[in-house]
């Protein structure tokens, strides 16, 4: 629009026009994304152990982005070890968390398996079992990766991208592995 005509602003309009400025209100408002929805979101890899290490990967499956704020992990269902400030994880978009690192988890994952507990502040849970860990035909340590309804399979690590396929369908990587029958005490080695 026009300006107005110069002089029909008092001094008291002008300053209180200056107030409201700095005071933010020609910012752009921020835009709250909606809270996450337990099951849209989910624990979607865990790692326990080596390069990279200890890490959780949440995923977020739905449409839109989401709030985490108030979301809880754990190792058990105590959740005392970390709460979501502030974060909004995007659509198809991945939080990833080091322990120990800022933002992130404290309680250390073992590599003799664990638990990744994950909860909404209106108390529903979901817990992925972490099953010891295991190391891949050229050494790397497997992580585990899950689907939204907490099926797991031991995968190359892939932190905060899309998750690598499955080795084995019994959750097994490839490689040697010995099949000791008790009976005779005879040992079939099988390299994959």
């Amino acid at each position: 629009g026009d300006m107005p005509p110069a002089g029909s602003l008092s001094q008291s309009d002008i300053d209180l026009i200056a107030q409201w400025i700095d005071e933010g209100a020609l910012e752009t408002p921020a835009i709250l994304a909606s809270p996450c929805e337990m099951g849209v979101v989910y624990v979607s890899e865990g790692h326990t152990s080596g390069d990279p290490e200890d890490y959780i990967e949440i995923y977020n499956a739905g449409t839109d982005s989401c709030s985490l704020e108030g979301f809880m992990l754990d190792d058990s269902d105590s959740f005392e070890d970390f709460t979501f400030g502030d974060v909004t994880i995007a659509a198809s978009g991945y939080w990833l968390g080091y322990e120990d690192a800022e933002g992130s988890f404290g309680s250390g994952l073992s590599s003799e398996g664990d638990e990744i507990w994950f909860s909404d502040p209106s108390g529903n849970t979901l817990m992925v079992t972490l099953e010891p860990s295991q190391e891949g035909q050229d050494g790397t340590q497997l992580s585990q990766s899950f689907d939204a309804d907490g099926v797991g399979c031991y995968t190359t690590p892939t932190p905060g991208m899309e998750n690598s396929e499955c080795y084995g369908e019994e959750n097994s990587p490839p490689g040697p592995f010995a099949l000791t029958y008790p009976a005779n005490r005879d040992t079939l080695v099988i390299d994959m």
